[in-house]
């Protein structure tokens, strides 16, 4: 079995032994000066070997920092439909996204048209939705009276819930098959 070598870093924010937390280059602009709570990468994961705490890597590798944003990220968020035509063309709309033009007849790929920001996945198989739902998607808007109006135009349905408290920065919507998500005012 291999066990990489000690660290010659800060086993929790990576920073090179010797580098004060004012000086660490991986220190936020906007972190405490001293602390560990703005390191960008303090969140890191990592494998305890022995008594000390080294980044993941494949054997082999050097303990050196690693850089921001090596992490793995959202792809695609996977949403089941019944009718995949109808739903295509809500999500699209919805979201200012554009399908992928390989896409068959069970299954649709939808990406933003800027490229930044996850995919959403169509997936035609037959399925009843869960109430309440164990996960949904947020969707934050500047001007969410105008947003949950256009998804309304657009074939969503309002979601009355009582137990949202009066203050919510939320709306609670349904897309034309029922999948519930929010539209959260970032304007607050």
């Amino acid at each position: 079995m291999h066990y990489p070598p000690a660290p010659r870093h800060c086993a929790r924010c990576l920073r090179p032994k010797g580098v004060s937390a004012k000086k660490c280059p991986f220190l936020h602009p906007t972190a405490t000066p001293g602390s560990h709570n703005g390191c960008r990468l303090a969140l890191r994961p990592t494998a305890r070997t022995f008594s000390h705490s080294v980044p993941i890597r494949p054997p082999g590798e050097n303990p050196v920092p690693l850089q921001f944003g090596t992490m793995i990220r959202i792809g695609s968020i996977v949403i089941r439909v019944d009718d995949l035509e109808r739903q295509t063309a809500f999500w699209t709309a919805a979201l200012d996204y554009m399908p992928r033009e390989e896409d068959s007849n069970d299954f649709a790929l939808l990406r933003p048209k800027d490229g930044v920001g996850p995919n959403v996945s169509l997936d035609r198989v037959r399925s009843t939705v869960q109430l309440p739902p164990r996960t949904h998607l947020d969707l934050y808007a500047e001007d969410q009276a105008s947003e949950v109006k256009r998804l309304i135009g657009l074939g969503a349905t309002e979601v009355h819930w009582d137990k949202r408290p009066a203050d919510a920065d939320y709306i609670i919507l349904a897309d034309p098959e029922g999948n519930r998500f929010c539209v959260v005012d970032t304007s607050r």
